[in-house]
């Protein structure tokens, strides 16, 4: 099982940072869990509609645009679904399609 990309980013900072005075640690570990919590997140939310209300089927984060875009395109058929970026839906067009063409 390989170790994702978070995973290895914290075991080489654990490294380098083994031998500071703990206090620092802790400071240091804070700035970065700030950090990490200000990262791109793009939600990707898709369902159908009962009763005229929205009835969520699909609802998963992903870190980067390009993994939002490839699970959009897989959930595409439902009757609505949207990416969702730092409360704003980004409009998709279909690909292919081109507004200035």
């Amino acid at each position: 099982m390989s170790m994702s990309q978070r995973e290895v980013i914290w075991d080489s900072i654990n490294y380098l940072i083994d031998d500071m005075p703990g206090d620092k640690y802790e400071q240091l570990v804070e700035l970065i869990r700030s950090l990490d919590s200000l990262k791109a997140t793009f939600t990707v939310i898709a369902g159908k509609w009962d009763d005229q209300e929205r009835n969520c089927k699909y609802c998963e984060d992903f870190d980067t645009l390009a993994q939002a875009i490839e699970a959009y395109d897989k959930v595409s058929g439902y009757p609505w679904a949207f990416i969702e970026y730092q409360g704003r839906v980004l409009e998709l067009w279909d690909k292919g399609a081109h507004p200035l063409r």
